[in-house]
């Protein structure tokens, strides 16, 4: 097997890294949205934005220049850190402003969602390549053994 080299290895874990990033906070946004939370910024990376489009929901779609993790950010987050400021208590379509059982489900939608997919690349995989079967086939039968007085031969 070659030897992969540094560049390899970073591409490899960024096209590992990027798509379970992006369920994850998919996972958040889905659930944000069906609680009625206005999500303004959906980011794939941290940093300065690389590329990115406004969707008809008003959700800033990007991809940023440290593709380590994501975020999704929603109204009424005064950082990053998704911290909320007292006037966003009563700020409707914010985080803060939706009830105690829907902030635990979008909390909790990110690691869901990457739990289902791991079940669906799991399912996938075993769906595509099934599981090894090894044949019943007698390699060997060694002489004077119950095998060889019954009759069983290699091959068999």
């Amino acid at each position: 097997m070659p030897e992969l080299d540094l560049i390899d290895l970073v591409i490899g874990f960024l096209l590992l890294i990027t798509p379970v990033v992006y369920f994850h906070e998919l996972g958040h946004y889905w659930v944000a949205r069906k609680a009625g939370v206005i999500v303004e910024v959906f980011s794939i990376g941290f940093g300065p934005e690389i590329y990115g489009w406004t969707a008809k929901s008003g959700t800033r779609w990007r991809f940023s220049a440290i593709p380590l993790g994501g975020y999704v950010k929603m109204r009424g987050d005064d950082d990053f850190a998704s911290t909320s400021s007292s006037a966003s208590q009563n700020m409707t379509g914010s985080f803060s402003n939706a009830s105690l059982a829907w902030r635990m489900a979008i909390v909790a939608a990110g690691p869901i969602a990457n739990f289902i997919l791991g079940i669906v690349l799991f399912s996938a995989v075993y769906m595509s390549f099934g599981k090894q079967v090894i044949p019943s086939v007698i390699g060997e039968v060694m002489p004077n053994t119950p095998a060889a007085s019954a009759g069983m031969m290699a091959g068999d």
